[in-house]
């Protein structure tokens, strides 16, 4: 591809690039950001105000300034705080504004100037070579907005000389929902929140400049650094979170800043419009003393504290070069399978620390721990308990919202407790102030877990509400559910779906192309028959009867069918029965059969044996019955004549072979006679269309071919040219009335028969632990399997898949006998993994074990 629309800031470098492949003019724009390419800067553009004015006018005019860094933030928020109101209004997106806001949106946009905005693009004439980066946010907060600057100050060492740009702003506004829990404080907490995000971003996005650490973060509250310093304690779940967010950033240096020489002051206020903004050299280069050695040093008190006044110090500072405790956990739950056993090896480590440094007091003193003791004693137990909950509670803090709903509050152990109506009641103290558990903790999850066990594999409401008894779950329900669902395998197995199946593809060419009858069928057997056998009969020896089969010969195209018997099911008895047939209807071309012993050994000796090259055979997956719905179908068509044929009287009868043979070729008769397309019931309509026209073209019994009668024969003694030629224009003119009835009756008879399905979500893929359905077996005994491979049919849809079961054996099914009881991204993803228990043995690593199961009443084995 030719590269073209080349544009520089210096004009020799691209002399040698055609005049084509070159942008024109000096004013361009670069990533969606204007760019003046002869004074190499930046520039913004301010846009005209909409005339009509409504909330979606207003936040399209907004939206229309693109400023990706935040250069004009601060003429932006006046216009946000206007949409701010216009929300707390509850307007419709296009109902006009009442007069008073139209009055405000007058006032505001007086001062609106339509104009450009223009940032320098070199941020430092320093050298290349001797240069130090630092990064440099100051945050601030009003009454009404929060927002930072980000700055890199570039510092030449040996000169000493350094040069301050803005690299980075963001803006927000106050909650419309805070109401009036938002303080001063709390707003100068959550601006120092943004600040450090903004920091760790640019950071990421600088990290080609090798910036030097710490990161500065400038704030002007004396609250928010009291919180910072620990000076100013506080157990308010909001600014917890909020303190462990900015603690949690390595290498950050917080400094103090006065109010007048923050330039984040600008962008938590707004200014009126881009000229007030170009001569702000506070916003676009910080404050004048950034460019310096000599900082502030502003003396720090804490906020509402009660200590004595201190001699003035060096600016208050606090250093973070790793993550807190309180983001580290000293042992992951997520590594176990149960709680039991997590809480064992927790407890002895903690009695290995213990020994080591007996004055840590990690455990009362009332207690003599005995070291020889194989299990640990219930205090270490019941301790080891108390100290994940509380990891788990300070990793993972509870939201404001449950905070507030909940009444969460630190017992004498520093543990949180929810609060509730319960206090007048004689239940336990545990069940009146259940422990707080985060959902998303793992620890939560073996907890659920381990209760589920304790009671017998427990329905989910019925585990909720043993867990409550104790502990208090958000969406207890929702987790409790998932919990069970992806841990325990055996409740699993009684609760899975199996896949979705594909949908239906298009027919074969097979079934919608007029073809020679008996080119395409399907094959199958049907039977056993018992027949009266007079050998054994003379000879009185029992039983009486032998077996018979059917064999059903389907043709694709005409749905015609060939009917013929054998006495068993061996390849020498079918050998002979394929003779008769393709002596009778002719050398198939494609047979579509079932996965039978005989037809795949026939098969595999057509060509080395028979010499037959020209035929294609189609097995169809294993078990999977409705993929043969087109020959399937005959076979119920087949038994309903003949149970009903063979049934005289109310004790059925045994017959011989003779009659039964005859009794077949009727039933061959009579299927082939049925109607395919639409039967009319007016008697000037034609005939519907048959099987056995396609066979029997002269066929008598059912239609009149000749405009007039010959005679009772077919070819009358006195049979001459005239006769013939009638006789096969007769023929002709059925043959293409029945091609023409073929395409526009039932072909048309089959796209009516669709069935829409939604498109399939649930795909099967290599690798996944699946339970295969057997219906005849209970569920509880289905066996696993593991999926090799997958085969999709004619639309790429899954349709089959190898599977290999426990015991080695490899072998296909259909994708709808396959139930997933673990896929491939559970297994990697899912917390807990997949419960290893002495009641649940594991057969895939351990074939040899046999599990006791409990034979418990039938199930209703479902329908696939």
């Amino acid at each position: 591809m030719k590269l073209r629309e080349f544009i520089s800031n210096i004009p020799e470098t691209i002399d040698h690039i055609p005049l084509e492949d070159k942008l024109n003019g000096p004013k361009q724009k670069f990533l969606g950001v204007g760019w003046q390419t002869d004074t190499d800067y930046l520039f913004v553009e301010t846009h005209t105000p909409p005339t009509e004015l409504s909330k979606r006018t207003i936040l399209s005019f907004i939206a229309s300034h693109y400023d990706p860094c935040g250069y004009i933030s601060p003429i932006i928020l006046p216009l946000k705080l206007f949409l701010h109101e216009l929300w707390s209004e509850k307007l419709a997106w296009d109902e006009k504004l009442p007069e008073k806001l139209i009055n405000s949106w007058n006032n505001l946009i007086n001062d609106w100037q339509i104009g450009t905005v223009q940032i320098p693009r070199l941020i430092s004439t320093l050298p290349v070579d001797n240069r130090i980066y630092q990064l440099h946010c100051f945050s601030d907060a009003s009454l009404t907005a929060m927002g930072c600057a980000v700055y890199l100050r570039t510092l030449n060492p040996i000169s000493k000389i350094s040069q301050v740009s803005l690299l980075f702003s963001k803006t927000k506004i106050k909650p419309l929902k805070s109401n009036n829990k938002l303080t001063v404080p709390r707003l100068e907490l959550i601006a120092a929140k943004i600040g450090t995000n903004a920091l760790v971003y640019v950071y990421k996005e600088l990290s080609h400049l090798n910036i030097t650490v710490p990161l500065f973060l400038w704030i002007d509250s004396s609250a928010v650094l009291g919180w910072l310093t620990g000076k100013n304690p506080t157990n308010e779940i909001f600014v917890s979170n909020c303190l462990n967010h900015i603690r949690k950033i390595p290498d950050l240096l917080v400094q103090h800043v006065s109010g007048l020489d923050n330039p984040a002051d600008i962008c938590s206020r707004g200014l009126i419009n881009c000229q007030q903004l170009q001569q702000q050299k506070v916003w676009w280069n910080g404050p004048p003393w950034l460019t310096t050695e000599s900082w502030p040093q502003t003396e720090i008190r804490p906020f509402l504290s009660n200590d004595p006044p201190k001699l003035p110090s060096p600016n208050i500072a606090m250093t973070f070069h790793t993550q807190t405790e309180l983001n580290t956990r000293t042992i992951d739950p997520s590594l176990f399978s149960r709680l039991p056993k997590l809480l064992r090896i927790f407890a002895f480590s903690l009695r290995f620390i213990y020994k080591l440094r007996p004055k840590a007091q990690i455990f009362p003193q009332q207690f003599n721990i005995d070291y020889n003791r194989t299990f640990p004693a219930y205090f270490e137990i019941y301790l080891a308990k108390t100290l994940l909950i509380k990891q788990e509670q300070q990793i993972l803090p509870p939201p404001d919202k449950d905070n507030e709903s909940l009444g969460l509050f630190l017992d004498n152990d520093g543990i949180l407790r929810a609060k509730g109506r319960l206090g007048n009641s004689n239940l336990p103290d545990n069940t009146i102030e259940p422990i707080y558990l985060p959902s998303h903790s793992p620890l939560t999850k073996l907890i659920v877990y381990e209760y589920h066990l304790l009671n017998h594999h427990s329905s989910p409401l019925l585990t909720l509400s043993m867990v409550r008894r104790k502990y208090w779950l958000p969406k207890g329900r929702k987790i409790v559910s998932q919990v069970i669902y992806k841990s325990c395998l055996p409740c699993r197995r009684f609760v899975a779906k199996p896949f979705d199946p594909p949908p239906f593809p298009p027919l074969p060419s097979e079934r919608v192309e007029l073809l020679r009858p008996f080119l395409s069928v399907g094959l199958d057997y049907c039977g056993p028959l018992r027949i009266f056998d007079p050998n054994q009969a003379e000879r009185k020896r029992k039983p009486l009867t032998k077996k018979y089969w059917i064999v059903l010969w389907v043709c694709l195209s005409s749905r015609a069918l060939s009917l013929d018997l054998v006495p068993d099911l061996t390849n020498q008895s079918f050998l002979l029965a394929f003779r008769r047939f393709v002596a009778k209807c002719g050398l198939p071309k494609k047979v579509f059969s079932d996965n039978a012993p005989t037809f795949t050994s026939f098969q595999k000796a057509l060509e080395p044996q028979f010499g037959i090259k020209n035929i294609e055979w189609d097995f169809r997956a294993p078990l999977a019955a409705w993929k043969s719905g087109h020959y399937e179908r005959l076979v119920a068509l087949i038994k309903y004549h003949l149970r009903r044929s063979l049934a005289i009287g109310a004790i059925p009868k045994l017959f011989s072979l003779d009659h039964i043979t005859t009794v077949i070729a009727e039933i061959e008769t009579i299927i082939n006679s049925r109607p395919i397309a639409y039967d009319s019931s007016n008697p000037a309509d034609p005939r519907p269309l048959r099987p056995i026209d396609f066979l029997k073209p002269l066929d008598h019994e059912h239609s009149q071919l000749l405009e007039k009668p010959i005679t009772n024969s077919l070819l009358p003694p006195s049979s001459n040219q005239r006769t013939l030629t009638l006789l096969w224009k007769a023929i002709q003119r059925n043959i293409g009335r029945f091609k023409t009835q073929w395409t526009s009756d039932y072909i048309l008879s089959l796209r009516e028969r669709n069935k829409n399905q939604k498109s399939p979500s649930r795909f099967p893929k290599e690798g996944d632990l699946v339970i295969v359905y057997n219906d005849v077996s209970p569920i509880s005994l289905w066996p696993l399997a593991t999926i090799l491979e997958i085969y999709t049919n004619t639309s790429d849809f899954p349709s089959t898949a190898k599977i290999k079961m426990l015991s080695g054996h490899i072998t296909t099914r259909s994708v709808k006998h396959l139930i997933p009881l673990e896929t491939f991204e559970e297994r990697d993803t899912h917390s807990p993994p997949i419960i290893e228990t002495n009641k649940i043995p594991d057969p895939l690593n351990n074939p040899s074990v046999e599990s006791n199961y409990l034979e418990l009443r039938s199930r209703k084995i479902p329908r696939h």
